[in-house]
């Protein structure tokens, strides 16, 4: 499942939820089971963090929508310096657009130190 925000859960075979951040590109166990996730969304405060709730409220506010198959992907990716998760960093797209070329781009940096310059051309 693709949030709003563009983040990823999966579901292990073990029944283990995993959130892929694909801001920073981190895979994070969120839970053991698909129950102990849903008491999780349960929480106010922990469905927040998880679902960017503030974030994605203040982009419908504002007049943005997503169609279906859409996500609030971003203008810079948070893991560059520039970048933030706030909404005046966040333009509707694909989801499946998003999830791909996030994974390119995390790609390509892995193993780049924090702070060392790099440039980024986009391709089309």
């Amino acid at each position: 499942m693709v949030s709003a925000s563009g983040d990823v859960f999966l579901a292990h075979e073990s029944g283990e939820i995993f959130r892929l951040d694909t801001g920073f590109g981190n895979l994070t166990r969120i839970a053991g089971t698909i129950a102990e996730f849903e008491t999780l969304l349960e929480n106010t405060e922990q469905a927040e963090d998880l679902l960017l709730t503030p974030v994605i409220e203040e982009l419908l506010n504002s007049g943005r929508s997503l169609a279906p198959g859409q996500c609030f992907g971003f203008t810079i990716l948070p893991v560059f310096r520039e970048g933030s998760y706030a909404a005046a960093n966040r333009f509707p797209l694909s989801a499946l657009e998003h999830v791909r070329v996030t994974g390119e781009i995390h790609a390509q940096i892995q193993g780049i130190e924090d702070g060392q310059q790099i440039r980024l051309s986009v391709v089309e």
